[in-house]
């Protein structure tokens, strides 16, 4: 690459990163990939309506928008309401110096040092980007080991690598909640290392700790939905305890994945329409 193909004769000079451009490039994409779903709406007459939706029965919400409230029925109501960056107790998001995961996606500029709390694959994939554009980066994970829910092996084929590129990696940190400080300038955290005490210093701190479902709110104790540990129980056709009731995508859990979350819908309304099709394979 331009960095390290010196050694296989490869000369490159005057490469500079000009991070505003590459934001928006990548706001230009997402507004086009929006437009292009409002189309597929317009286009399918899918009646789209802004607002927040809450439930008053099991087939009828009430939603308030911007346009004034209005009420909605329907025999069958799929939940959607995705997923949000998750804090840890105590400690605040402020969304300059303590940030998360889309605070990250729209800084105006990269942190000459970072601190990332988490090391699943949303802090991982920051602490890599951020590092090949020049940040000083330290990841800290409570548990044993990096990518703590993949095999044992990525974890440590992960680890290898961000020591070698030079990430301070800290697996097994006893975090110190209560540390983080934030001010005009920086900010700061403590975990007790195995000699005590370890004072990290950053210009962000990113916390990384996970996703949770949006289920407040929404009147869920209207209906027969059960959510456990945070999540809207399903079964394998993504039906409620609620029969006319379906959830799909990260409201469920599961891989919080975009396309996840496509098949789950297209399942649902597949079965909505009377269709048996087969169970979705997460392996897949």
């Amino acid at each position: 690459d331009a960095q390290s193909g010196t050694a296989s004769g490869v000369t490159v000079s005057g490469v500079e990163l000009d991070w505003s451009v590459a934001l928006e490039r990548k706001q230009k994409i997402v507004d086009q990939l929006y437009k292009g779903v409002q189309f597929l709406m317009k286009k399918n007459k899918v009646e789209v309506i802004a607002g927040t939706g809450v439930f008053e029965t099991p087939t009828r919400l009430q939603v308030d928008g911007p346009d004034g409230g209005r009420t909605v029925e329907g025999t069958n109501v799929i939940i959607a309401t995705g997923s949000y960056p998750r804090s840890l107790p105590g400690v605040e998001i402020d969304g300059r110096r303590v940030i998360n995961s889309d605070h990250a996606l729209v800084l105006k500029e990269i942190p000459k040092t970072a601190v990332i709390v988490g090391a699943g694959a949303i802090g991982v994939e920051f602490a890599s980007m951020w590092r090949d554009l020049g940040s000083d980066v330290t990841l800290v994970e409570a548990l044993p080991r990096v990518t703590p829910l993949e095999d044992a092996e990525v974890s440590q084929v992960i680890s290898r690598s961000f020591t070698k590129r030079g990430i301070k990696v800290v697996a097994g940190a006893r975090l110190d909640l209560k540390s983080v400080k934030s001010s005009d300038q920086e900010v700061s955290l403590k975990y007790d290392g195995d000699d005590g005490p370890v004072e990290l210093h950053a210009d962000v701190l990113l916390m990384a700790v996970g996703r949770g479902a949006n289920v407040d709110a929404i009147g869920l104790d209207k209906t027969g939905v059960k959510v456990d540990q945070g999540w809207v129980q399903v079964d394998e056709d993504l039906r409620t305890d609620d029969p006319a009731i379906f959830a799909v995508g990260d409201v469920v859990g599961g891989y919080l994945l975009a396309h996840v979350a496509s098949h789950e819908g297209i399942h649902a309304v597949e079965v909505i329409c009377g269709a048996s099709p087969e169970p979705l394979d997460y392996n897949h």
